[in-house]
């Protein structure tokens, strides 16, 4: 089987985006974690009081939210706003299509893990 120029390339493209996607992933993980956490000290008075256990529990949560909120605008600007997924702008089916945008949004939750080392 050949493999043509166009094909590596695009693959070696997608597969460097996922690569960016993951990592960056990790880093908006680690940042929003740690905002959630100052957040919360300065709005809430009981947080201070809160265990380790609980404290880490409540940051995770509070990541949980932002995760849900980019992914719903996000997925709505893709259906209501874009063009990417209409049935009538593209020759394709509707579930091969993909774009840099729903590929991101793939790749970044993925590296979602709980940072009770944090």
């Amino acid at each position: 089987m050949a493999v043509s120029v166009t094909d590596y390339v695009s693959t070696s493209t997608k597969q460097s985006h996922w690569l960016v996607s993951i990592f960056s992933g990790i880093i908006v993980c680690i940042i929003v974690y740690k905002l959630t956490g100052y957040i919360s000290l300065l709005c809430f008075k009981g947080y201070g009081k809160l265990s380790s256990g609980v404290k880490v529990e409540w940051n995770n949560r509070g990541f949980s939210t932002f995760h849900a909120l980019i992914v719903a605008f996000a997925s709505l600007y893709l259906l209501l706003l874009s063009d990417e997924f209409d049935e009538k702008s593209h020759g394709d089916l509707i579930i091969n299509r993909t774009s840099t945008l729903s590929d991101t949004l793939l790749g970044v939750p993925f590296p979602r893990i709980d940072f009770d080392t944090f």
